[in-house]
């Protein structure tokens, strides 16, 4: 048997995603434990700004989070793979909540200080995502069931993204910046004890007896997942610039609210990609189809540059950006795993994720310090249009890469 047609080791009739044991739990416990994540650049700039901090040490601050879960998420995957999740996902929650505690009682002057605190918080945050889409083809069957387990794991992630915020300013708004920090620890460890309370699906045979085989194999040795995770790496970036420009539209208008209303939008209009992902049939593409997603995707986030647009016209070029991530990044999952062997999947989910995050991260970081430097506009618009080059360039080595892969 190829390793791309193995067969799932629970094989149940054609009924809808949601009717499988287990899928709810796994959904609302990831959403529940990625939160802090929704949360995390509202309330890091908002705590930074409130102390009289920039907007470059605000971005600083969120990309040295992402930048350490860069390395925590593959790292940690490894351990999924070979030992299970429940005590690694208890564990790191526990870390990463004190990393989070770490930022508020620090001194605000000590900034190596509360670098290293949001490092931690990065570092140790723990693997729901990639190990719950490791979950997904053990638990389903290929095909248009898979293609809805995928799609509503995007749109869980698209809703950590509306309700992040949201909950975000609420306790900001009721209680104050730190208390929002406070939160996110604490609602971390919850998700992810309940996620680790839920029964793994069971490995089959077939991912058995290859395991010791495949993790004597580097992941990046597999023919075509460099090329894949290069296209998956570039998407990131202008959702690193949106992060920022749904900021400054608020600072540009003069209204801070305004920042909580534009990330929902944007949020809103992942969640409508989200579902379609299973009409579309995404899970039968290839990385032809997936490159000019690519191209599009880059076309979509360019309006969010005009900041001077009334907030009618804003949300909606916002949602409108925001339509074409799911599918991509449902399309790059589910080409991970006809790669790369089951037995190090959560591995290679983690460098997606990662590298995904890592790239938000750096345009997020790049577009606050022109921002800083140069202004809002200048800023908004150096990284939105260098993010686009990045996708160009990944969609075409993919698209002239496509008859070799697979």
């Amino acid at each position: 048997m190829n390793k791309k047609e193995r067969t799932d080791i629970f094989s149940p009739p054609p009924v809808h995603a949601l009717r499988v044991p287990d899928t709810l739990g796994v959904l609302f416990s990831v959403l529940l434990g990625r939160l802090p994540q929704g949360m995390m650049s509202l309330a890091f700039i908002t705590y930074v700004r409130a102390q009289d901090g920039s907007f470059g040490f605000a971005s600083a601050l969120t990309s040295i989070f992402v930048l350490s879960s860069t390395f925590g998420q593959p790292f940690f995957g490894r351990f999924v793979d070979r030992y299970g999740p429940r005590w690694i996902m208890i564990l790191c929650s526990v870390l990463a909540a004190l990393g989070f505690f770490g930022i508020v009682l620090v001194p605000f002057e000590q900034k190596v200080l509360l670098c290293l605190a949001a490092g931690i918080a990065g570092f140790f945050t723990p693997p729901l995502e990639s190990t719950a889409r490791m979950y997904w083809p053990r638990m389903m069957q290929r095909g248009k069931q898979l293609d809805q387990a995928f799609s509503f794991d995007l749109l869980g992630q698209q809703m950590v993204y509306v309700l992040g915020p949201l909950l975000a300013s609420l306790i900001i708004l009721y209680f104050g910046h730190r208390p929002g920090i406070w939160a996110m620890g604490l609602i971390g460890v919850l998700g992810a004890v309940w996620f680790a309370s839920i029964r793994p699906p069971r490995v089959n045979s077939t991912e058995s007896s290859s395991a010791t085989d495949a993790k004597a194999a580097s992941i990046f040795s597999f023919s075509g997942f460099l090329t894949l995770l290069f296209f998956l790496f570039s998407i990131g970036a202008p959702v690193g610039v949106q992060v920022l420009a749904a900021t400054t539209y608020g600072d540009y208008h003069s209204n801070s609210s305004l920042a909580g209303i534009v990330f929902s939008a944007y949020a809103l209009g992942g969640a409508i990609g989200a579902l379609a992902v299973s009409q579309l049939g995404v899970g039968n593409w290839g990385f032809s189809r997936l490159a000019i997603v690519g191209f599009i995707l880059a076309l979509g986030y360019l309006p969010l540059g005009f900041l001077g647009l009334s907030l009618g016209f804003y949300i909606f070029f916002t949602a409108l950006s925001g339509l074409t991530l799911p599918v991509a990044l449902t399309l790059g999952f589910q080409l991970t795993e006809r790669i790369v062997p089951a037995s190090q999947l959560t591995e290679a989910n983690g460098w997606v994720i990662a590298l995904v995050n890592l790239s938000i991260a750096l345009w997020t970081l790049l577009a606050g310090f022109f921002i800083d430097n140069f202004g809002i506009l200048i800023g908004i618009w150096t990284g939105l249009c260098g993010s686009a080059v990045l996708i160009f360039i990944a969609s075409y080595l993919l698209w002239r890469a496509r008859k070799k892969l697979l």
